[in-house]
């Protein structure tokens, strides 16, 4: 039998055809259709080689060969439901997805499905690509990110969380991923909340790298509202899916706690030379004048013996002797100044009240010469403190209270205190003459003395501010002329251990 030429109807389908298939194959991504009953009719050589089938047993087989085991069982109704209401989407968008290898090997994959119609029935046409590399970057990118000390945090445009590591998550007292899809400014204190979108969306349109804050404290905010102290560094990304800001954070508390340290070390450095310098003074000018006093009415002594004259022999005995007890208040002073350096605390819980009876019980002379009324709160505070310290430091502002109420027509010493958020206030108030406040500060200093004619060497307010600096605590006066003196002073509720 003769068989002629192809027709040219024939010529033109099957060199389409032909074009189709070597489209199909060039297609860097796998290809495979399934037909209505989820067996496979077409695939290309990137799907045997990403799947390790011959092409032979490919075609055919049930798709759900390639599905894991996990997901097998659902996938007949996945498929029978798109092909009910086809449309062309990404598979799997928002999960992960994997195939199954002829190995018995489960590979990551990214699967685009699209479905049509022919003379032959409705078909599956799937897209698949392999993303093993992709997941192996995305892992090293997650290992590097996990590594890194600081904590990581990747924003986008609308200011959600899209990425963090477990060092930011600790950082801010968050759990594992916790964090995503909440907003940035959820970790930024109160304050400064309001302005921070303004500020992002500023960055956003004028991106750079930079350190954020250059110049000034920064601060974090925690799950449980405390506030840390932070550097950031912002960096722009551009991606396929937009523009992200990368932040890296450093938690700085313990670095600032070194600077608080070292600056509060300066000025005590810088106390102590002041002191020394009033120390100095001290020497050169307080106890020489007792010396020279008593070397003076040595020599009186000696005249008066020689010639016989006893008359002043008294008088001039006096002087010495009140001489030589300035030198020793003088002398116990310093070295009283001196111990409270090395003093070592033992805290306990003090109730006020008791401190206070003891010392006006051991002031009952002095408050009766200068009948002074004595009016305190009935609910004063048990405080966590050295109780010798407390008393010596009461009895120190009682004893100022009642040395500089002596003038006044009614001497009246009220105590009083106040709950403050992280400390106990206790005042001392009396109704003295008061202190001018270009003094305040001043009568802190060693041996400073405004009225030199009151007796004392001006050690007393030097004691207390020592002992206040060993609690961790604070002392300072509120006061104006003729207005009488507020001296307060300020407990931690939490005990400063550094002295115990």
């Amino acid at each position: 039998m003769h068989v002629g030429p192809a027709s040219p109807v024939d010529s033109g389908h099957l060199e389409k055809e032909a074009k189709l298939r070597t489209v199909i194959e060039s297609v860097p991504n796998g290809i495979i259709m399934v037909d209505e009953m989820g067996k496979i009719t077409l695939c290309n050589t990137e799907a045997e080689r990403m799947f390790g089938y011959e092409r032979d047993e490919l075609l055919g087989m049930p798709v759900e060969t390639l599905v894991p085991s996990q997901v097998r069982t659902k996938h007949p109704t996945y498929r029978e439901s798109f092909l009910h209401d086809p449309s062309k989407r990404q598979m799997g968008a928002g999960r992960d997805l994997t195939g199954l290898r002829k190995d018995g090997a489960e590979i990551p994959v990214e699967i685009g499905l699209n479905h049509i119609k022919t003379n032959e029935g409705s078909f599956v046409v799937a897209s698949i690509v392999d993303i093993t590399e992709r997941k192996r970057q995305e892992e090293k990118f997650r290992t590097i990110v996990e590594s890194v000390p600081n904590g990581i945090i990747m924003v986008d445009t609308a200011g959600s969380i899209t990425l963090s590591n477990s060092e930011a998550e600790k950082m801010f007292g968050y759990s594992r991923g916790e964090l995503l899809g909440k907003k940035v400014e959820m970790l930024i204190p109160m304050r400064y909340q309001g302005n921070h979108p303004i500020e992002r969306d500023r960055f956003i349109h004028h991106p750079q790298k930079r350190q954020m804050g250059a110049g000034r404290d920064l601060s974090g905010l925690k799950k449980d509202g405390t506030e840390i102290p932070v550097e950031i560094g912002l960096n722009p990304i551009e991606t396929p899916e937009g523009r992200y800001i990368l932040a890296s954070i450093l938690d700085i508390s313990e670095r600032k706690s070194i600077d608080d340290k070292l600056h509060q070390a300066y000025e005590e450095v810088q106390q102590k030379n002041r002191e020394m310098e009033q120390f100095v003074y001290t020497v050169s000018h307080d106890l020489k004048a007792p010396l020279v006093t008593s070397m003076s009415f040595i020599g009186f002594l000696k005249e008066d013996i020689r010639a016989n004259d006893l008359s002043t022999v008294s008088d001039s005995l006096q002087r010495l002797e009140k001489a030589h007890r300035r030198m020793q208040e003088l002398i116990n002073d310093l070295l009283q100044v001196s111990r409270i350096g090395r003093m070592e605390l033992h805290y306990e819980k003090v109730p006020t009240k008791e401190i206070l009876d003891e010392v006006l019980e051991n002031a009952v002379e002095r408050i009766q010469a200068t009948k002074a009324q004595f009016d305190w709160a009935t609910d004063l505070p048990v405080i966590w403190a050295d109780r010798k310290r407390l008393a010596q430091v009461l009895e120190n502002l009682v004893g100022n209270a009642l040395k500089y109420t002596s003038d006044a027509t009614d001497p009246l010493v009220h105590v009083f205190w106040n709950d403050a958020p992280t400390e106990i206030q206790l005042c001392v108030k009396d109704n003295g003459p008061g202190i001018d406040p270009q003094y305040h500060a001043k009568i802190f200093g060693l041996f400073q003395r405004l009225d030199s004619s009151k007796e004392g060497t001006g050690v007393g307010l030097t004691i207390v501010s020592r002992i206040m600096q060993l609690h961790g605590g604070r002392v300072w006066v509120n006061s104006e002329s003729g207005q009488g003196a507020e001296f307060w002073l300020a407990f931690p509720k939490v005990p400063n251990r550094k002295g115990s």
